[in-house]
């Protein structure tokens, strides 16, 4: 068949298009302080009768709540939330209902949701916003009275999380631990860590904020360090299950991958280093899980657990159906004095919110020729996203041939849910 010239032309344009679009979709952009941070696996990290007796503790923990941390209202910050009413004409996406499901606001972790429904997360999926938020409600026990961390807490494994302190900053002050339990086809989405700066108490601040200060570069001298231990609990040992963990120690679209083999230890910084975790067996549908219901997952007898949403019933599970992990988290610190300076810290003598909100307003108007005066007269929403837009540069998905997530248009634009119901 014979082409003519015209639509010659128009092919030329669409074939240059298309790879001009790819060429920039592969591009990163992530900020330069965030990148080339050591990630360590070390492998077989503990030995296998302390990895059984692990998981005997686990059960006898029983209960593991399904972490909706990420979608909670950013409470005490919330003069610098954005409160408009349930009236139907304010898209979802990234706001979440208020304590008294009255008003919408901003969700605590903005940076994330917002780049997981637009990207659809270092997978590239193509799935609307509810499916998505299954997906990422992992279940964790942050029991700190369970005998875990002492079994664990050996001079080698302390030794480990101080290597991945600054040389000058060895004093260890941990401050979270949990074992986290995925479902299959549960993920973790791209993202930061929560940091910590010194003169700042995260219980006053928004977490995306808090975020947004790290990947701005503007508070690096108030920037609290950590170090962080990912320890592999479960016993299965099948690569292709999914479930890895990526991390981004270079400004490439491509993360490296450490597979979820048992007894396996990684050791990093989080709150410096973006990471995700893909869908553990992606071929399972994640359980129907709904963000204002209580879910969690209960221990039964011999290796039964049962999923609950809401006290009903959803699905049961052995452990060898679980993807196990044990996270540990730490400051790292120059000094005690330090320590107890940041531990002591009261709202008086904190820095205000307002004053960070200012400072990062006037760097977004140098960043991208907007004035400062024009910035201010966004709404407390739109100035949100412009920040993380801007400062926070999770990577687009790597094997996506498109990396919009279009099933959330409908969630946009109502009118044309029909369009999507045959291929979201």
């Amino acid at each position: 068949m014979e082409i003519s010239g015209k639509k010659l032309i128009w092919l030329t344009f669409i074939l240059f298009g298309s790879a001009f679009l790819q060429y920039q979709w592969k591009k990163t952009d992530i900020p330069q302080h965030l990148v080339g941070h050591p990630v360590k696996l070390r492998e077989h990290f503990i030995p296998d009768t302390l990895a059984e007796e692990l998981l005997q503790t686990l059960k006898q923990l029983g209960k593991f709540t399904a972490n909706k941390s990420a979608f909670k209202p950013s409470g005490l910050a919330e003069d610098y939330q954005a409160n408009p009413a349930l009236d139907g004409k304010h898209g979802k996406l990234f706001l979440v209902p208020d304590e008294t499901n009255t008003f919408l606001t901003l969700a605590d972790r903005l940076d994330v949701i917002y780049h997981f429904t637009k990207y659809g997360g270092v997978d590239g999926l193509k799935e609307n916003f509810d499916l998505l938020m299954r997906r990422m409600q992992i279940f964790e026990n942050h029991d700190k009275n369970h005998h875990i961390t002492k079994q664990l807490l050996s001079n080698q494994f302390l030794q480990e999380l101080k290597d991945s302190c600054p040389k000058n900053r060895q004093l260890l002050d941990g401050f979270d631990q949990s074992i986290t339990i995925r479902l299959p086809g549960q993920m973790t989405p791209i993202s930061l860590d929560v940091p910590h700066f010194r003169g700042i108490i995260n219980d006053y601040y928004p977490s995306w904020l808090l975020v947004v200060m790290a990947a701005s570069g503007l508070y690096q001298d108030e920037f609290i360090h950590q170090s962080q231990a990912k320890i592999t609990l479960h016993n299965w040992n099948n690569t292709k299950k999914g479930g890895n963990f990526a991390f981004f120690t270079k400004n490439e679209i491509k993360p490296l991958y450490v597979q979820p083999i048992p007894r396996n230890a990684v050791f990093f910084d989080g709150s410096k280093t973006m990471h995700a975790t893909t869908i553990y067996k992606p071929k399972a549908h994640p359980p129907q899980l709904l963000i204002n219901a209580t879910n969690y997952l209960q221990f039964l007898e011999n290796d039964d657990w049962l999923l609950f949403s809401d006290e009903r019933p959803l699905q049961k599970y052995k452990t060898k159906d679980l993807h196990i992990t044990f996270v540990y988290r730490a400051r790292c610190f120059e000094s005690e004095k330090q320590k107890e300076q940041y531990r002591t810290l009261n709202k008086e003598n904190m820095k205000p919110v307002d004053e960070v909100i200012k400072e990062l307003t006037q760097a977004l108007s140098k960043q991208t020729g907007s004035s400062t005066v024009d910035l201010e007269k966004l709404s407390k929403i739109d100035l949100a996203v412009k920040l993380v837009e801007n400062f926070v540069k999770y990577p687009l998905p790597t094997k996506a041939l498109i990396p919009f997530n279009y099933c959330i248009i409908p969630m946009l634009f109502p009118s044309v849910q029909a369009y999507f119901n045959h291929f979201c």
